[in-house]
């Protein structure tokens, strides 16, 4: 037990109630022989990085109250919470920023975010921490705006996009475990927006509905099926084995329409369309449930959210989000939706919110480090380089 809550890797997205209860368990196993480990296993949770009512859960668990040798742990614990008002480890002028229960656990998924829009494309690379809740700008990656982005594995793929001057086609793949890009093939038409199924977007001239798809393993594109509508500015995501497509712009006016392909059919169908017609919103999938939030039309930056059950063809209401935005970047993240920078109308943000999906709220997160619009998100899961993580 000791081994396992000494381990910097163990995946605890809620210290209490995965670790801490974990822990009781274990002991409530064998009192007898364990109770005398828990004032000793105490300080091997990560608890000064835990919330002050998660904390509190901790300090009046019948285990602990009443338990002497617990209580004076907890107590020095506690006020090393205080990280959020001074220098993290500071507790009355005494250093204690080596203790096991001042290091944040390494998450084994990591947000990337590549590129984006501010007065010009930016090319930088970020990465986001959920344990220490955490932005690191990993500086200069030579990225566009206006891509897009998909994950395979340890591998990101970052596909066509706009450098302020220009659309392109090409396709580059930065390796999470070398931390190494390299090219690939392009695809066949210049193109912003797209994923390994790269459908619609704006080649500079006019929209598009040509779908191209990539295979890495022979790292070529070959041409699918076309979509029923050419779009830009559109959002997708996958779900119950299928591609869905929605909204966006074909140059004169916005979209609601809805397409699904099925890759085992080869052939796209209308389903039922979105509550609102809307161009760069975003779409992000969980547990085969579609989320669509935010994004424009005619009448300015939309703050809606909806989720689309792609079972029953079904639209429900969600609490909207706390801004209105576009061409934001949007990831889910330990069953939370992160929407990332943004468009408001008038100025390139950099707020990020995070909507927790069993609670139904939305929560403010960390800024970014700078205004950006126009950027690509992905989750890298099970990160093979512990670097990225701490």
């Amino acid at each position: 037990m000791r081994t396992i809550l000494e381990d910097d890797r163990l995946h605890a997205p809620n210290e209490v109630e995965d670790t801490f209860n974990a822990l009781l368990k274990w002991i409530h196993a064998d009192v007898a022989a364990r109770k005398r480990y828990l004032a000793q296993f105490l300080p091997l949770l990560r608890l000064a990085w835990c919330s002050v009512p998660d904390f509190e859960k901790v300090i009046t668990n019948p285990a602990i109250n009443g338990d002497g040798d617990c209580l004076k742990v907890l107590d020095v614990i506690y006020q090393s919470t205080t990280r959020k008002f001074m220098a993290v480890g500071e507790v009355a002028g005494t250093d204690l920023s080596h203790k096991m229960w001042m290091r944040p656990r390494i998450p084994k998924d990591i947000i990337f975010v590549f590129g984006g829009w501010a007065d010009g494309a930016i090319s930088n690379m970020l990465t986001y921490n959920c344990r220490t809740e955490k932005w690191r700008d990993m500086g200069n990656q030579c990225t566009p705006s206006y891509h897009g982005m998909a994950v395979i594995g340890q591998r990101i793929y970052v596909l066509g996009g706009f450098n302020g001057c220009e659309c392109h086609r090409t396709v580059v793949c930065f390796d999470v475990a070398l931390g190494r890009w390299s090219y690939k093939a392009h695809m066949g038409r210049a193109r912003c927006y797209g994923y390994i199924y790269a459908m619609g977007g704006f080649d500079g001239r006019s929209r598009t509905r040509t779908v191209e798809r990539y295979s890495v393993k022979n790292d070529q594109w070959t041409n699918v099926a076309n979509m029923k509508y050419m779009r830009s500015d559109a959002s997708a995501a996958a779900a119950c084995g299928r591609i869905y497509i929605a909204g966006g712009f074909t140059g004169r006016r916005f979209l609601e329409t809805v397409e699904c392909y099925d890759p085992s059919t080869k052939v796209w169908t209308l389903v039922k369309s979105m509550p609102w017609l809307s161009s760069g919103h975003k779409l992000v999938a969980h547990d085969d449930i579609i989320y669509i939030m935010g994004g424009s039309n005619n009448n300015g930056r939309i703050s809606f959210v909806t989720q689309y059950d792609v079972r029953r063809d079904r639209y429900s209401d969600l609490p909207s989000m706390p801004y209105a935005k576009s061409n934001f970047a949007a990831v889910v993240l330990e069953g939370c939706i992160y929407t990332i920078g943004g468009f408001d109308g008038m100025n390139t943000v950099q707020q990020v919110e995070r909507y927790d999906i069993a609670a139904q709220k939305w929560y403010t997160a960390p800024q970014i480090n700078t205004k950006c619009s126009a950027s690509a998100a992905c989750v890298v899961r099970d990160i093979a380089n512990p670097g990225w993580g701490r």
